[in-house]
C-alpha cells in the first residue's frame, strides 16, 4: 500500500508541476496565483482533459475558469499554449533519451508497436510546430480568430460581427503583449522546460511504483521509464476521452515483459486507478467546488 500511496503522490507532483509552470508564466504577465489556486486550475484541466476526446477540453475549461477569476483570455490562453508546447517537447525529448538507453529492449520486444510510436511522434511534432508559430508569430492568431468570427457570422451563429471583432482584438492585443514578455525572458523558458521534464518523468515512474507494490524486483527502473514513454507516445494521439481502452490494452501489452501473467491485469487496474480514475474523481470535486466557491486572482502592480 505504501507504494500505491507513492504512486498517488507522484501523480500529485505531476499536477503540481503544471501549477508551478502556470504560476511562473502568468507572473510575467502581472498575475499572482496562490498555490492552491494554481493547483485548482491544473485539476480542472486534468478533469476536462480526461472526459473529452484527445484531451481537447482541458485547456478551454481552464481558460473559462481563469476568466471567471479575472485572468484575461489572451493571457491564460498563451500560458496554456506555452505549457502544451513544452509538454510535447519534454515528452518527445525524454522518450528519445530513454529509447537510446533501452534501444535493445524495445527492439527485441516491441517491434510491432513502433508504427504507433511513429504516428504519435509525427502528430506531436506537428503540434509543436503549430503552437510555436502561434506563440512566436502571433499575427497568425489574429488571422485565424478573425476568419473564424467571419465564418460564424456567415452561417448566422454570430449576429454582431463588429462587436465580436472588437472583443477579439482586445484579447489578441493582450496575447501579443504576453508573448513579448515570454520572448524577452529566456530564463522563464528554461525553467518551464526543466519543470516539464520533471513532470513527465514523475508520471513515467508510476508503473515502477505499481511494480514495487506487488513485491517484484529485478527489473531496471530505466527500462520501465522507457516502456512507459513508448506507451505514452503511442496512445497520446488516440481520439478517445482519456485514451480509455487504448491505455489499458497498451499497458497489458507492453508491461507483460515486467509483470507475471497472473499480475498484469491487477497491475493495470491499479496503474489506471492511480493515473486516471482517482484524480478524475478529485478533479470533478475541485471543478464543482470552484464553480460554487471560486476566488479571484490577484493582479500584481505594474
Amino acid at each position: 500500500l505504501k507504494y500505491v500511496g507513492l504512486g498517488l503522490l507522484m501523480m500529485l507532483c505531476f499536477i503540481c508541476c503544471e501549477a508551478v509552470n502556470n504560476t511562473m508564466i502568468l507572473k510575467t504577465m502581472g498575475y499572482k496565483l496562490k498555490p492552491l489556486q494554481a493547483i485548482k486550475y491544473s485539476m480542472i484541466g486534468f478533469y476536462f482533459s480526461s472526459i473529452t476526446p484527445s484531451s481537447s477540453g482541458g485547456q478551454p475549461a481552464q481558460v473559462y475558469f481563469m476568466k471567471k477569476d479575472n485572468i484575461e483570455v489572451g493571457h491564460s490562453s498563451l500560458s496554456l499554449l506555452v505549457m502544451v508546447m513544452f509538454y510535447q517537447i519534454a515528452m518527445l525529448g525524454s522518450a528519445l533519451v530513454l529509447f537510446i538507453l533501452q534501444g535493445t529492449l524495445i527492439k527485441d520486444n516491441f517491434g510491432g508497436v513502433i508504427y504507433l510510436v511513429i504516428y504519435g511522434t509525427a502528430v506531436n511534432l506537428i503540434l509543436i510546430v503549430c503552437i510555436g508559430m502561434m506563440i512566436f508569430k502571433s499575427g497568425w492568431v489574429r488571422k485565424a480568430v478573425m476568419g473564424l468570427i467571419h465564418f460564424l457570422h456567415r452561417i448566422k451563429l454570430v449576429k454582431n460581427e463588429e462587436k465580436w471583432v472588437g472583443l477579439a482584438d482586445k484579447q489578441i492585443s493582450e496575447y501579443r503583449r504576453g508573448a513579448d514578455y515570454i520572448k524577452k525572458n529566456p530564463k522563464l523558458i528554461v525553467k518551464v522546460l526543466v519543470m516539464t521534464v520533471i513532470q513527465i518523468n514523475v508520471m513515467y515512474l508510476v508503473p515502477f511504483a505499481v511494480y514495487k507494490a506487488f513485491g517484484l524486483s529485478g527489473k531496471s527502473i530505466f527500462a520501465m521509464l522507457a516502456i512507459q514513454a513508448l506507451l505514452n507516445i503511442a496512445v497520446s494521439s488516440v481520439p478517445l476521452p482519456g485514451a480509455v481502452g487504448a491505455s489499458e490494452l497498451g499497458f497489458m501489452s507492453v508491461f507483460a515483459v515486467f509483470f507475471p501473467s497472473q499480475l498484469i491485469l491487477p497491475a493495470m487496474l491499479i496503474w489506471r486507478g492511480i493515473t486516471y480514475y482517482f484524480y478524475l474523481g478529485v478533479g470533478a470535486l475541485v471543478t464543482t467546488g470552484t464553480q460554487l466557491f471560486g476566488k479571484k486572482a490577484k493582479r500584481l502592480p505594474s
